[in-house]
């Protein structure tokens, strides 16, 4: 049975999501339709429709016909009920192993008055990696008008998917039919690593030591003779980023944008479901003076996600992308008349540095960016002249206005290990400093990427290793593709890849002809050997991504901590059906203080999430945690904003709808510019028990 992937937003464009319900059920077939433009005659047509077996109600035909010299309009409505009227109750989704009492509601509707009651035969069907416990077949005596309840007991599977619950009342000759589906989703979330290296006349192993639930699993090993091969595991983590602020949503398009420059790599051509979003999303989020707000139009406006905004309509306008020319004269206007906070510093004039660049991309001639940039390195950074990323931008906008000789004298001392020692702010980091200098480098100074004898391409190989953020992962995208236009192709020969299997048996991984083969490996693989005899340096990557089978029980605190307290209203120890439940969550950072941080509480089977999560609706036991953005989603709460050292909380409202016992999975903090910090809670269970 195919599942379907969902994402951050709740939509398909990206892929699935590491900290969203992976699973999704099948939505019911909704009762409306469409019949089109048909031809009417002299005699009688019919246009039939199927209408689901779940609906009861009222059914409303509408008909609307013309001709050159009239027009006709009609209704007509009906009621469509079955004699019995079945109304399932389930979890809308489940963990794995989980129990709970699902059941449906009977109702007996005879069509003849005066009908007396009726012996209702009900049963259950589980499948799909639901079981069931116990009888799964009852009879109930109901009257007419009347309806009872039936429950069944259920237990969830140890594999995640979409599990099915199958409905029946019989009663004579009358039936009804009901199907329900529910998602088993696992308590651990989705997860990628990535290791890469570079070798040449060499071998290197790589261990693979994650065990992971089939559904959603990737195992991948790639080698090739061109870096750009390594782009497939930053596109692959940028696909699957669950979150949407301006600057991961701009970064995936960035991202497919490059690669589709790259067929063999990338899509055969620009992906127009992910640039229609990410333009839907740019034009929403737009202020009225140009600047784009981090989630919707708004003061939280970041100069320097806007100036990569901005960057990456520039080259979809290039690229003939549709909406791209609607948004970018704006957001040009304000390049013109931004300039930065003198207490930003270095960054705040590398910022302005790239508004200058793309202004130049764009045909302007930026004089007054280019003075300020110039003037304030002289007087406040003047060593930064030779060693930062300010220079690089000062040095490609000169090329592209054509005064070579000063973009020479710029460029020259800049290497990506010098510009990635720079003070960072916002979004960057030191692998996106040097990634952002190589993607200069490759465009405007192609000859000087060729004849150096300085290892440009190092630091995108470390970058591929290591745990990106999404600016990062874009931004070496975008210098990789560079790179590989700057570069003539070359194809690595004699690579050998063997994988080592659990029981010690070595076998071989035969590797596909091209610019960037690569293989599927053995789910229970332990190591993966690569060997290149040759001189030509081969670039591969080993990727994992997928769900773990351990259940992770132990609370994680490296540089940041969370914990989860579910508490009832009034301080009942046990939880019954219909009760509310106020989640607790304390945070706080055990290190340096993290300004984008987001918080994902995800809510245990058999509960409803409240869709109105205020900031300091529910009281929480110690100082208030005032997230700048909350998200609800179907079965949990993302909340984004700053983590100081002082411990914080904030509260989330649900309600238990379906008894049952429950795995409560592990909330998640992560500083999103900086992954190595992160916290998780530890995972539990809940028991909600039947009203009485």
């Amino acid at each position: 049975k195919a599942v379907k992937a969902r994402v951050g937003g709740d939509e398909g464009t990206f892929g699935e999501g590491r900290h969203l319900n992976p699973f999704t059920r099948q939505g019911y077939r909704p009762v409306a339709f469409w019949s089109g433009v048909l031809d009417a005659g002299p005699r009688e047509g019919v246009f039939s429709v199927q209408l689901p077996d779940t609906f009861n109600g009222t059914l409303r035909v509408m008909a609307l016909a013309a001709s050159t010299d009239a027009v006709g309009v009609t209704h007509q409505a009906s009621v469509v009920r079955s004699s019995l009227v079945l109304s399932p109750n389930a979890p809308l989704f489940v963990s794995t192993t989980d129990r709970f009492r699902a059941g449906v509601t009977v109702e007996y509707l005879p069509p003849a008055s005066g009908a007396g009651p009726a012996d209702v035969k009900v049963s259950i069907k589980a499948s799909l990696g639901l079981a069931l416990l116990g009888q799964g077949e009852v009879t109930r005596l109901i009257e007419p008008g009347a309806w009872v309840f039936v429950p069944f007991d259920i237990q969830a599977g140890e594999e995640p998917g979409v599990g099915k619950l199958s409905f029946t009342a019989v009663a004579g000759s009358e039936r009804a039919h009901y199907e329900v589906e529910v998602p088993i989703r696992p308590i651990s979330p989705h997860r990628i690593t990535m290791a890469s290296g570079a070798i040449a006349a060499s071998s290197t192993e790589v261990p693979t030591p994650r065990r992971m639930y089939p559904f959603g699993r990737k195992l991948e090993v790639s080698v090739s003779a061109l870096p750009l091969s390594l782009a497939r595991g930053l596109d692959l983590f940028l696909e699957e980023y669950p979150f949407e602020c301006t600057e991961q949503v701009v970064s995936r398009a960035v991202a497919a944008l490059a690669l589709s420059e790259c067929p063999e790599l990338g899509p055969k051509r620009i992906p127009e479901a992910v640039m229609a979003k990410v333009i839907r999303l740019l034009g929403e989020r737009q202020n009225d003076d140009g600047s784009f707000g981090r989630f919707a139009a708004n003061s939280f406006v970041s100069p320097l996600q806007t100036v990569h905004a901005l960057h990456f309509l520039t080259d979809a306008r290039a690229r003939k992308v549709q909406g791209a020319q609607g948004i970018l004269p704006l957001g040009l206007r304000w390049l013109e008349k931004w300039q930065p906070d003198p207490a930003d510093g270095l960054p705040g004039l590398r910022t302005l540095a790239y508004a200058a660049y793309v202004l130049a991309l764009n045909e302007h001639v930026p004089t007054r960016q280019l003075t300020m940039v110039r003037e304030g390195l002289q007087r406040r950074f003047p060593e930064a002249v030779k060693g930062d990323l300010a220079a690089a931008y000062l040095a490609a906008t000169w090329e592209l206005l054509k005064h070579s000789k000063e973009a020479e004298a710029l460029i020259s001392n800049l290497t990506p290990d010098g510009v990635a020692a720079g003070p960072t702010y916002d979004c960057e980091d030191s692998t996106s400093l040097s990634a952002r200098l190589i993607d200069i480098l490759a465009r405007h100074f192609p000859d000087r990427l060729a004849t150096s004898k300085k290892d440009y391409l190092s630091p995108l190989v470390e970058a591929a290793t290591k745990e990106p953020t999404t600016y990062s992962a874009a931004t070496v995208i975008r210098a990789l593709t560079s790179v590989a236009k700057a570069q003539a192709p070359s194809v690595a020969s004699s690579i050998a890849v063997t994988q080592t299997l659990g029981d010690g048996t070595i076998m071989g991984l035969p590797m596909p002809k091209g610019l960037f083969p690569s293989a599927s490996f053995d789910p229970g693989a332990r190591s993966i050997r690569i060997e290149n005899p040759g001189q030509t340096r081969a670039y591969w990557q080993v990727i994992q991504a997928g769900y773990d089978t351990s259940v992770p029980t132990e609370p994680v605190r490296a540089g940041l901590e969370i914990a989860v307290e579910y508490r009832t209203k009034d301080g009942k120890p046990e939880v019954r059906l219909g009760d509310e439940v106020d989640v607790e969550v304390k945070l706080r950072a055990t290190g340096e203080v993290v300004d984008d941080a987001v918080v994902v509480l995800t809510l245990p089977g058999g509960f409803e999430v409240s869709r109105d999560q205020k900031p300091g609706t529910i009281p929480v036991s110690i100082a208030e945690w005032r997230p700048a953005e909350v998200q609800v989603r179907e079965d949990r709460v993302l909340a984004f904003g700053r983590v100081g050292k002082e411990a914080q909380a904030f509260g989330a409202h649900m309600k238990a709808v379906v008894p049952g016992e429950y795995a409560t999975p592990p909330a998640f903090v992560e500083a999103m510019y900086k992954p190595a910090l992160h916290g998780q809670s530890r995972a539990g269970r809940i028991v909600v028990v039947p009203d009485r």
